[in-house]
């Protein structure tokens, strides 16, 4: 009866955990002896495959008061964010050139297979940060595997959309609109 959810980042988690139920690679050692599938999934622009984010994110920079706003929200601190080569030096222990195949391990596209759940997946056609092919092809494998997938795009949609003045935001209103439909399948 659990529907995981998230945004960006915290969608591509959503996705891990709907797509890797009672995974020992994945599911800490405390939950181990416990059902971790889910009935579906929501997920809000997110980061379907690591290795494309170095083609499209790797060094970008963000403007100014794009910066000056995040910071004021709240969303970065006052150094900023970190790169995406950055962060994945990081998070995997080497040079994105190195970690192909972690990358690829940690990407939801990787573990798409019929056990999958429903699936929602939410997206701007002009997400600066997610790539829209990305997406698509997520949706594509999902498809193949004979899951069921909803991929909703929206015209002029930006990356978190649904950030900022929900309730009058067009965007942010249809997905959620999108959602309670979703989630009334789901019972």
């Amino acid at each position: 009866r659990i529907v995981v959810s998230g945004g960006s980042a915290g969608g591509h988690l959503a996705l891990m955990a709907a797509y890797t139920p009672n995974s020992p690679d994945f599911d800490p050692e405390d939950v181990r002896a416990v059902d971790t599938t889910v009935r579906g999934v929501i997920a809000y622009y997110p980061v379907p495959d690591l290795r494309t984010l170095k083609d499209t994110w790797s060094e970008q920079a963000m403007h100014p008061l794009a910066h000056a706003l995040g910071r004021s929200l709240g969303y970065f601190s006052k150094e900023g964010y970190l790169r995406w080569t950055a962060l994945a030096e990081q998070l995997f222990g080497g040079p994105l050139d190195e970690t192909g195949d972690l990358l690829l391990a940690y990407s939801p596209v990787a573990h798409v297979g019929g056990h999958c759940p429903p699936t929602l997946i939410l997206q701007g056609q002009h997400d600066h940060v997610i790539p829209l092919a990305d997406v698509r092809a997520l949706t594509q494998s999902l498809v193949e595997a004979g899951c069921q997938v909803v991929l909703v795009e929206l015209p002029q949609v930006e990356h978190a959309f649904d950030m900022v003045a929900l309730q009058v935001s067009p965007p942010a209103q249809s997905a959620l609109y999108d959602v309670e439909r979703f989630l009334a399948l789901m019972v």
